[in-house]
């Protein structure tokens, strides 16, 4: 399954240049922060970050990963790993997955990988950990095909082991956020789908297996279960142009968000791009049939036209009250409500296709046209179609230097039992020292301790309901005005001892903090101590043990599973290298 030798190694460094490129603004010194993305210099491992908190587990098991990472490396530079790793994957992997044997081909499926709306526009939204899901889709594809009733390249009864350990590695790299642990799991059952259960078997056991870090929190926690069904319409796939909503997912795009979206998507620009990708799709068949076979290539469209359905879906009149209904009746359905992100089996498809398109027409011009200018047209299309994609990430991939005060906020409440009130009770913060961006609130990922914050969600004019009961009590409280005197005890009685308020940032009005002692004052944050006794927060034992011995299964799995899949692959190698026409010719002088 291996490239000509220039061609690969030509398409794999035209991924890395395009990487660097979008993530050039990441080149200045700082940390990440940037709408839904934030790091910081050692994120705390906190019973939140195992979602053993009161909230939903939206960034389980990716915060504790996160936690344990920057243990070994700072957060400055695990940022930039985490945001060129999936990149690379991604042009890579598709690469791999099509193996085009013409350089224009290559370069086109690699090109397309990594510049394209739904990478950028999830790059400048934050969500790069939704995107180690789309960089590990093309690998996944790959090692779930071994699975299937195919007769080529399929394993013997006896040679489970190391393919199920790649399957594991792959679902895992797409587990860190629960959307990307569904859609590599749907992705692999449907590649793998086999008559024999035997075969099916390992591929089921390795999806549920990779759920398990966020779904047992979420079925033992008191949060909310349900998500507000207002949520559908907010977060509905948007149209950038005139034509729909359905004509912007076609080209890759149609997030919700305005903000993020490359302004040339609104011109003429965006309609290009989507029938550019239409094109590739009704011209490409025939080549995805030669070079992918033609049963996996009809499990990767039925995959990817489900995709495009669940991401429409917010914006068809009778599918968007049956998922509005969804959101309010059905545990676990809020995930459905951001559409676009479905979208992503279809982005694969497309880039596959936009290379297996450029391979045919290669193949019918060979005779009329020189190589280099098919090659230059390969090059340059991705780039032509979405000029805009560093302009559109300059500001959110900057990096910023924290205020002293967050480390020194940090320090005070290190070792402490009780939670932290964060002001302004808001999600999402705008300040001085981070501009011409909105981010979420950095304070979890800086304070060695629980946090409280606001987990409505203001989108478009309308504020959405949280599920944390805890957010939801102290919500109340102020909104009851309470006096300086009071507002301590009432604190206390909800298991808070600190308050930490962050200034040079718009929100609303804090309460007076006149009865609580200062503890640090007049910098960028303001932390206060909770006088008295602090009522202990509850956190049942049972629960506890269950998300951790959960965590520390999988955890020990997907290692053991690494380790078989690197071992495997360095038996695979080994002999290639003993074989190379470099070694032989040297062991023959």
């Amino acid at each position: 399954m291996r490239l000509p030798t220039r061609s690969a190694l030509l398409a794999d460094c035209w991924v890395l240049v395009l990487a660097i490129v979008l993530l050039w603004p990441q080149r200045l010194a700082g940390y990440g922060l940037g709408h839904d993305m934030v790091f910081t210099p050692r994120q705390p491992l906190t019973p939140q970050s195992l979602g053993l908190g009161t909230g939903a587990p939206r960034a389980v098991p990716l915060d504790a990963l996160v936690a344990v990472a920057s243990r070994v490396l700072d957060g400055a530079v695990l940022g930039r790993i985490a945001l060129l790793a999936p990149l690379l994957l991604a042009g890579w992997g598709c690469t791999r997955l099509l193996r085009p044997n013409s350089l224009p081909a290559a370069v086109a499926v690699a090109g397309f990988a990594v510049w394209n709306p739904f990478v950028v526009e999830r790059l400048a939204l934050g969500q790069w950990a939704l995107l180690w899901a789309y960089g590990a889709l093309p690998w996944l594809v790959r090692a779930a095909a071994r699975f299937s009733d195919q007769p080529a390249d399929r394993p013997g009864r006896s040679g489970w082991l190391r393919p199920t350990a790649a399957l594991l590695c792959w679902l895992a790299c797409c587990a860190i956020t629960p959307t990307g642990a569904l859609i590599g799991a749907g992705v692999a059952v449907a590649v793998a789908a086999s008559r024999q259960l035997s075969r099916l078997a390992p591929v089921l056991a390795a999806a549920v297996l990779v759920q398990l870090p966020w779904l047992v929190p979420a079925l033992t926690s008191a949060a909310g279960a349900t998500s507000d069904p207002r949520g559908v319409a907010a977060f509905a796939a948007r149209s950038e142009r005139p034509g729909g909503a359905w004509m912007s997912l076609l080209g890759l795009g149609g997030i919700w968000n305005a903000d993020v979206t490359p302004a040339s998507r609104a011109g003429l620009l965006g309609y290009l791009g989507t029938a550019a990708v239409l094109a590739a799709l009704l011209a490409s068949l025939p080549g995805l049939y030669a070079r992918l076979g033609r049963r996996l290539t009809r499990r990767l469209v039925l995959v990817a036209v489900t995709g495009l359905v669940l991401a429409m879906a917010g914006t068809v009149p009778g599918l968007a009250a049956g998922l509005r209904w969804a959101v309010r009746e059905l545990p676990g359905a809020g995930l459905l409500r951001d559409g676009q992100k479905w979208l992503m089996p279809f982005v694969l498809l497309a880039v596959l296709s936009a290379g297996a398109a450029v391979q045919r027409l290669t193949g019918r011009l060979a005779d009329r046209l020189p190589g280099w200018p098919v090659v230059l047209a390969a090059l340059a299309l991705p780039l032509v179609l979405l000029p805009d994609a560093p302009a559109t990430l300059k500001a959110p991939l900057t990096p910023v230097r924290y205020p002293s005060e967050w480390r020194q906020a940090a320090q005070q409440v290190r070792g402490s039992s009780s939670a932290v009130l964060v002001l302004p009770f808001g999600s999402y913060r705008s300040f001085g020292w981070a501009p011409g961006r909105t981010v979420l609130d950095p304070a979890p990922r800086w304070l060695p301790a629980e946090t409280v914050v606001d987990d409505r969600l203001a989108v478009s004019g309308a504020v959405l309901s949280g599920e944390d009961p805890a957010a939801r009590r102290v919500a109340a409280l102020l909104g009851s005005q309470p006096a300086p005197a009071a507002l301590g005890p009432a604190l206390a009685a909800q298991g808070i001892g600190w308050v930490l308020r962050e200034a040079d940032t718009p929100g609303p009005a804090g309460p007076d903090l006149s009865g609580l002692q200062p503890v640090l004052t007049g910098g960028a944050v303001e932390l206060y101590r909770v006088p008295g006794l602090v009522q202990a927060a509850a956190n049942p034992a049972g629960r506890r043990w269950l998300v951790m011995t959960t965590d520390l299964l999988v955890a020990g799995l997907i290692l053991a599973a690494a380790a078989v899949a690197t071992a495997g692959m360095v038996r695979s190698v080994r002999p290639r290298l003993l074989h190379s026409p470099v070694t032989s010719s040297s062991e023959g002088s």
